[in-house]
């Protein structure tokens, strides 16, 4: 704080340090908030393949607790020839509390669907406008060129008429009217 002390302006200095630290522990908190919601989402989308395989390894263990000798007398009864798999229907997957599963997957392809349609509107923009400032870059050609012809149709008649005056004669004092 001695360096605040020391400033020009103690006040602004001290204030601009706290809004320094303010704002960046916001920013850290959205940031630790964002990654905590992203993992979350990463685990959701593994969560039934690692329920699934830890039910199997609770099986194995099972499996291992038993005695040999258990095994061997019900052996017909506990290790069938046909092994049947039970899974969930979509029904149930459905109303399960599955809402956050892929959020975060689910909103970038949203935005970068959004982005791709915005740009592609961007890009009719651009070629519209393209063409619309070519259509009057050819017309203030024309209009430049009518123009030019025009200056030199009157710089032509101008001449003749400098010309013409210059083979008249000037006209004589006898001619001239009394003015009163």
């Amino acid at each position: 704080l001695s360096e605040f002390e020391e400033s020009v302006s103690f006040p602004l200095a001290a204030s601009l340090l706290l809004i320094f630290l303010f704002v960046g522990n916001i920013v850290l908190l959205n940031l630790l908030i964002a990654i905590m919601g992203d993992k979350y989402d990463q685990v959701q989308e593994h969560q039934e393949a690692q329920t699934n395989y830890a039910r199997c390894a609770l099986v194995n263990e099972y499996e291992r607790l038993i005695a040999n000798h258990a095994k061997d007398e019900h052996q017909s009864l506990w290790y069938p020839t046909w092994l049947f798999k039970l899974h969930r229907s979509d029904a149930l997957r459905e109303n399960s509390d599955n809402s956050w599963s892929g959020r975060i997957a689910a909103m970038k392809e949203i935005v970068t669907e959004k982005v791709d349609a915005v740009s592609t509107k961007l890009g009719d923009v651009h070629r519209s406008l393209e063409a619309k400032l070519k259509a009057q870059a050819a017309a203030s050609a024309r209009r430049e060129a009518e123009m030019l012809r025009q200056i030199q149709e009157m710089r032509r008649e101008l001449d003749r008429d400098d010309a013409r005056f210059s083979l008249m004669e000037p006209p004589s004092p006898r001619t001239r009217r009394p003015t009163g």
